[in-house]
């Protein structure tokens, strides 16, 4: 039988529901990565939804209720809809937006529920949430104290639930462009197999693909420290312009001075 629009689009936010959770299968995660290269319109309405669901659920998680959240999802969908400055040259955008607003009351809650039960179940264990960029593509993340992350293409972040209020902590598989938002109270820490990158407040590039030899932190402005992964000892500190990068078979470390301008050339596109 064959799906109706309303039902397609039902699908698709169901899906893009789990991928925002990391609870997608590899290939509703597939599915997802190739619909948002087939357009810009695609990634654009995409990034609307990612922002919007972060934002409630960043917004709810001390007292979680699904129910609750699932409502302001729906209520901050349909506002999106009515603000046509958003969307104002896209008119097809628009037009997806509106179908959107108009038939996300049929999305199930169990989606939600079920990223729930990793946070508020279990014996108390956090769940966590995983942001990815496809392949040739970029995605940008708001993280629930301001800090922003742009990530590379086939770059990975991952971050717990309870971010923002217990810890400052994600995980970079790829790599990213942070502006970390200062709070001298709780450090931000990156960490990755190899090293861990603690800062209070600052931006800096931080490259680390699975396959590449050398990991590789540039400071472009304020602090950081660079920590031992294992026994958090300090292995090094930047000052701006400095680049620390580590060469993974060798275990070895040098510092040099970059050219911070060309180092974030890759967020221009």
């Amino acid at each position: 039988m064959l799906l109706s629009e309303q039902d397609k689009l039902s699908v698709m936010l169901d899906d893009i529901v789990d991928y925002l959770t990391g609870a997608a299968t590899p290939q509703q995660a597939d599915d997802i990565d190739a619909w948002r290269r087939q357009s810009a319109d695609n990634e654009a309405l995409f990034t609307q939804l990612r922002e919007i669901w972060f934002s409630v659920t960043a917004a709810q998680k001390d007292s979680y209720d699904s129910e609750a959240a699932f409502e302001a999802f729906k209520l901050n969908v349909a506002k999106l809809g009515r603000r046509p400055h958003l969307v104002a040259e896209k008119p097809l955008l628009r037009h997806r937006l509106m179908k959107v607003a108009a038939v996300v009351a049929a999305l199930v809650v169990t989606a939600v529920a079920a990223w729930t039960g990793g946070y508020m179940g279990r014996g108390g264990r956090e769940g966590h949430i995983i942001v990815s960029a496809p392949q040739g593509s970029q995605t940008v993340v708001l993280l629930p104290d301001s800090s922003e992350v742009r990530l590379n293409a086939g770059s990975k972040l991952t971050y717990g639930q309870n971010f923002g209020s217990d810890n400052r902590l994600v995980s970079l598989e790829g790599e990213a462009l942070f502006s970390v938002h200062h709070d001298g109270g709780k450090p931000f820490i990156v960490k990755s197999n190899d090293f861990e990158v603690r800062v209070t407040g600052t931006k800096f590039n931080f490259r680390n693909y699975r396959n590449d030899d050398e990991a590789a932190v540039v400071l472009l402005r304020g602090s950081v420290a660079i920590d031992d992964v294992n026994s958090h000892r300090q292995m090094a500190a930047l000052t701006p312009g400095q680049s620390f990068v580590y060469n993974k078979p060798a275990g070895t470390a040098r510092i040099t001075a970059v050219d911070t301008a060309r180092v974030a050339r890759w967020t221009h596109g």
